[in-house]
């Protein structure tokens, strides 16, 4: 049984769709050439670095609302200024990475990398 269990996994691997990814915001799949990989590191250095400070920034706005709600008097407009501005964060970086990303891929890579888009939404 377990001979049959690895030759179906190898089997699996062998015949795998190069343009899948296992892992979530892998860009192996790209196949980035040469010149194309120092820039990209340097894309999604920067990248991570935003969504660190957007994670504080989100964790400073989840205690302004919980300000708001122990008012004595509930402010939605309050609220809701907050979720834009935490939204507007995450779309500024999220949009920063695409098109800086753009800039760099070729049109088949760019069509291999809008099938995982959704990845680098900063939830």
């Amino acid at each position: 049984m377990k001979i049959i269990l690895a030759f179906l996994l190898f089997l699996g691997i062998a015949l795998a769709d190069d343009d899948h990814h296992y892992y979530k915001k892998d860009l192996t799949f790209l196949q980035l050439t040469d010149e194309q990989k120092e820039p990209v590191k340097q894309i999604l250095k920067n990248y991570r670095e935003q969504v660190r400070e957007y994670k504080v920034y989100e964790h400073d706005l989840l205690k302004q609302k919980q300000s708001v709600f122990l008012s004595k008097n509930f402010d939605a407009s309050k609220i809701e200024r907050i979720n834009k501005n935490l939204e507007l964060k995450a779309s500024i970086i999220e949009i920063d990475l695409l098109s800086s990303i753009h800039k760099i891929l070729n049109n088949e890579q760019r069509k291999k990398f809008a099938n995982y888009i959704d990845e680098w939404e900063i939830e």
